[in-house]
């Protein structure tokens, strides 16, 4: 784990970082020293942040589809993403996590 929000999770994956919604989750195994005291009070609410627009990423929904864009569009409830000559409006709740390009390449 990279980074902990109220609503999703960073990491960091051997093909490049990752947000999962917390939503997607059904549950996570970590050794025991791994779980902390944190409250969700104390967290921001998100990762994935307007200033991460721009970014190439590749959305994976709930049922397993994949779409490749650049992220356009970072709201409280939905993603935009711009495929080609297509823009996308995508509910979080569909999504189950987006793995970004490397940020900064």
């Amino acid at each position: 784990m990279d980074e902990v929000s109220r609503y999703e999770i960073g990491i960091r994956t051997p093909k490049g970082p990752a947000v999962v919604f917390r939503h997607s989750i059904a549950y996570v195994e970590v050794s025991q020293t791994d779980i902390h005291g944190f409250s969700s009070e104390e967290l921001e609410d998100v990762i994935i942040t307007p200033e991460m627009t721009g970014t190439e990423v590749t959305v994976v929904f709930q049922n397993g589809t994949k779409v490749s864009g650049k992220l356009s569009k970072v709201s409280r409830y939905e993603i935009g993403l711009r495929v080609g000559d297509r823009a996308l409006i995508i509910p979080k709740s569909s999504v189950s996590y987006i793995m970004f390009q490397e940020l900064g390449e």
